[in-house]
């Protein structure tokens, strides 16, 4: 199991200490979340793996949607069509609307993810929306919901008030 500290392919906003994310890992015993590491072949990959991983997809799974926590291609990898495959397989797969936190579109960054959640049918919402601090010294971060839910049948103030009780335990 490969923990990334501060990756370059996460923005800042993501970032955690060793500490946090070894805390927040996926081994801290709960079973709605998930992650997964692909290599080239397809394989799962680990650490330990002769083929590096291409990317990294770590979920939450709640009764109403799935929270797609981290989604990341290896900067080295990206503009070839892997993260376009490893999404459209992933929201395929999925029996439940996604949901996940983008940085606001304030630069080209943002934008051009945002971009890309939208060609795979994702919906930027227009909803105030605060990602809790990660620690104690840092801040709240503002960022944006986004999702293939529907707000009608699933209120975003709910999807927030689960993330918050649920991922941030706050």
């Amino acid at each position: 199991y490969a923990i990334i500290y501060n990756h370059e392919e996460f923005p800042e906003c993501k970032h955690q200490d060793e500490t946090n994310q070894k805390e927040l890992s996926p081994f801290k015993g709960d079973e709605r979340r998930e992650r997964s590491e692909r290599s080239g072949g397809g394989q799962e990959a680990s650490s330990s793996a002769s083929i590096p991983a291409l990317g990294l997809l770590t979920t939450w799974s709640f009764d109403e949607f799935v929270y797609v926590e981290h989604f990341a291609i290896s900067s080295s990898l990206r503009s070839h069509g892997f993260g376009t495959e490893a999404l459209s397989t992933f929201i395929q797969s999925q029996q439940k609307p996604l949901i996940l936190e983008a940085e606001p579109p304030t630069d080209e960054t943002p934008r051009r993810r945002i971009r890309f959640y939208e060609r795979h049918g994702l919906t930027l919402f227009d909803f105030p929306y605060m990602q809790p601090a990660y620690t104690a010294e840092s801040q709240p971060v503002p960022l944006c919901l986004m999702g293939t839910l529907d707000p009608a049948v699933t209120p975003l103030a709910q999807v927030s008030r689960v993330l918050h009780s649920e991922v941030y335990e706050v």
